[in-house]
């Protein structure tokens, strides 16, 4: 049995033992809270695959053009707290979960094969990985007079911390998105923030995160989810993709009236790379300019390295 799935199906044991739902299962009260307001990488080690969650734009972002929008979740004004849901077509009239911005920008079917996978090394990518970005709207950043730059409002908090971060695919697209139940019930999870799968216990990680405020950046987070894991759970490139969050359970970092919007890299975003050999070379010719490039390749890899944490 695959790590994940045992990671689920202990999930739903506990859920029929205790009564409880799908989504209070795979929660719990107590958070091991990874602090990435000041920026950074928290990468989470599993059994064959590296998953990064990162403020660092990957190189191929030039643009808000290369993000496809997939969903926005919005608290109540004044009333900070707890808010989740996850994509599906809002457009197709699928009832969504109430967070679930379904007027404005709506929610989006997506297929694996509309995301980008950025191939292992390019944006700082251990392993080839699907990538998805997530910007943070908090109300400690208010639009301006007239529709002027945002700027600081009466609000100091500018801060929220994700809770629940999931990836599951299906092989139809999903009829009823209100709850994480029925998600679930249709999908097959390809991986989940809060489950170690290396000793395939469940824990409760959180992230806390910060609110850009008007900044050239497109996203506030990344995250790199491997190949790996969707080709383990069967995902092909017509396979629909869902990303299921919840934001706002940690004390002082509650989901307010802002948006909490996430997107996908664009497949047709990701460069092609093509290599053309007119003629085989020297052996002393190719054997130095391999020593050189990865004397050039590794001081440069060394000087533009972030700290990195691990887990």
């Amino acid at each position: 049995m695959g790590t994940n799935t045992h990671a689920v199906c202990k999930a739903v044991l506990c859920a029929a033992v205790t009564g409880t739902s799908l989504a209070g299962a795979l929660s719990s009260v107590a958070a091991d809270a990874v602090d990435l307001r000041d920026g950074g990488t928290a990468r989470f080690r599993g059994a064959g695959y590296v998953v990064d969650f990162t403020t660092i734009q990957p190189d191929v972002v030039t643009s808000p053009a290369a993000l496809g929008s997939l969903y926005s979740l919005r608290g109540i004004s004044g009333v900070g707290g707890v808010e989740e849901g996850f994509n599906a077509g809002t457009s197709r009239g699928v009832p969504v979960m109430p967070h679930v911005d379904s007027v404005i920008s709506g929610a989006m079917d997506v297929t694996l094969g509309e995301i980008g996978i950025l191939p292992e090394g390019l944006g700082a990518r251990p392993v080839a990985s699907a990538v998805f970005a997530l910007k943070i709207n908090e109300p400690a950043w208010t639009v301006g007079a007239a529709g002027g730059p945002r700027q600081v409002g009466p609000n100091p908090k500018s801060a929220v911390s994700l809770d629940e971060f999931q990836i599951w695919v299906a092989d139809a697209p999903i009829a009823n998105a209100t709850s994480l139940d029925n998600l679930a019930a249709h999908a097959r999870l390809v991986y989940d923030l809060d489950v170690n799968s290396a000793s395939s216990a469940a824990g409760d990680r959180s992230l806390l995160l910060n609110d850009s405020g008007p900044s050239p950046a497109s996203a506030d987070l990344y995250v790199g989810i491997p190949k790996s894991l969707f080709d383990a759970a069967g995902a092909t490139a017509s396979s629909y993709v869902y990303l299921y969050s919840k934001f706002g359970a940690q004390a002082g970092f509650e989901a307010d009236a802002g948006f909490e919007s996430w997107s996908y890299l664009r497949s047709g975003s990701v460069p092609a790379v093509f290599t053309v050999v007119s003629s085989v070379p020297e052996a002393s010719t190719w054997i130095g300019a391999l020593v050189l490039t990865s004397l050039c390749g590794g001081a440069f890899w060394m000087r533009r390295r972030p700290p990195v944490a691990t887990a």
